[in-house]
């Protein structure tokens, strides 16, 4: 038995009440809501929502700020759960700003939330799962005690995802310079000439479904937010299912075709794509598009990250309560076409280095995945508590 784990022993040997989460958290609504268009006017407070990283953008509105105190958030949409004590405004729609009661030690009742298992439900509601389900509540010391050797953890955590942050700046920075024109011709041995997306392909839009389509199994199925929330440069698996008698209904992207988000909260999310490398069709929501064409599909994929592509979107996407592009501006965007060979030469190099950067078995996400799952199972051991009986 380890040092760690002698010290969780005691603090399971008694029973302890599970008490739902409704009751034992207020939700408190924010002042106002900071736009995701509105994410980069400011550098005073940090603006948080329920995406993965911590801070999404900056802001000086003073008015948008969150009352000072210690708050476990939790992303309706996402099921991402966070810890803030200091001042900042919400963001976009989705998050839950959750007040902890008198018989919890507030950073307790954040790992307490963080150890709890909620099955995705698509990108539909998790709050009303969430608010029903119990945590442990023992005395306030053994909590104490529980967050000290939690804290360290994460410490350990937080310190090797700082240096992915930069190793990923560094990443974004050799992409947008392998990508442009220049370098291309430089791997091509001759002049590269761009071309209209439509040129290239054909568009098409998906087609509608909604909430209470959604199916623990059925059809294959991709949402216009997960492609900016959930997905990276390609992915052969979905993430949500459709009910299978609306199989005949939808719309389809085939294995190599592109899908592009046309909806989002901001110009960043709209027009970023995910290539669909999976075996047989998936269905494609009404608000992204099915890009189908002969290019290298990652190659495609890679250039939607690059800073000039993410120009061009921002310059002309609509915006109003959601920002849009069309399929017919999205065709009227020329992209460098190298050869096959040198369009697989790029994707093997980004390939590697965004391994770096992303896989789960290479570099630093792989360590990073090791100590939170060292901070995972030490959480399950120190918070499975018997339960007291009623």
């Amino acid at each position: 038995m380890s040092k760690i784990e002698k010290m969780a022993q005691p603090f399971c040997q008694n029973s302890v009440e599970y008490v739902p989460v409704k009751d034992l958290f207020s939700v408190l609504p924010a002042p106002k809501k900071i736009p995701r268009s509105r994410y980069g006017e400011g550098s005073l407070y940090p603006v948080i929502d329920q995406g993965q990283a911590l801070v999404s953008g900056y802001t000086d509105d003073e008015s948008a700020l969150v009352p000072k105190g210690e708050y476990v958030l939790f992303g309706d949409h996402t099921r991402e759960v966070k810890w803030v004590n200091f001042p900042f405004a919400q963001g976009a729609d989705g998050l839950k700003i959750l007040i902890p009661g008198k018989s919890l030690v507030p950073r307790y009742a954040y790992h307490a939330i963080k150890n709890l298992h909620i099955a995705s439900r698509g990108y539909n509601r998790h709050w009303t799962v969430l608010y029903k389900m119990k945590i442990p509540v023992p005395p306030l010391e053994i909590q104490r005690e529980i967050v000290r050797i939690l804290d360290f953890f994460e410490k350990l955590g937080a310190e090797l995802e700082a240096e992915l942050e930069a190793r990923k700046a560094q990443y974004a920075y050799y992409r947008d310079r392998l990508l442009s024109h220049e370098s291309l011709e430089r791997m091509e041995g001759a002049a590269i000439e761009s071309h209209p997306l439509g040129e290239l392909g054909t568009f098409t839009r998906g087609r509608r479904f909604t909430k209470a389509d959604y199916a623990e199994n059925g059809v294959p199925s991709i949402h216009y937010a997960e492609i900016y929330t959930q997905f990276g440069t390609a992915t052969d698996k979905a993430l949500s299912f459709v009910r299978n008698d609306k199989a005949g209904s939808l719309r389809y992207a085939q294995p190599g075709d592109l899908i592009i988000a046309c909806t989002g909260e901001d110009s960043k999310d709209i027009a970023k794509a995910v290539a669909w490398m999976g075996e047989g069709p998936v269905a494609v929501h009404d608000d992204c598009a099915i890009f189908h064409h002969t290019i290298n599909p990652k190659y495609v994929s890679y250039y939607f990250q690059t800073s000039d592509f993410s120009k061009l979107k921002q310059r002309y996407a609509t915006e109003a309560k959601m920002t849009r592009i069309s399929v017919k501006r999205l065709a009227s965007f020329e992209i460098p076409v190298p050869t096959p060979a040198v369009q697989q030469q790029v994707v093997d190099i980004l390939d590697r280095f965004d391994a770096l950067t992303t896989s789960l078995t290479d570099g630093l996400p792989a360590e990073i995945e090791a100590r939170r799952k060292q901070c995972e199972y030490y959480r399950d051991r120190l918070l499975d508590f018997p339960r007291k009986e009623a």
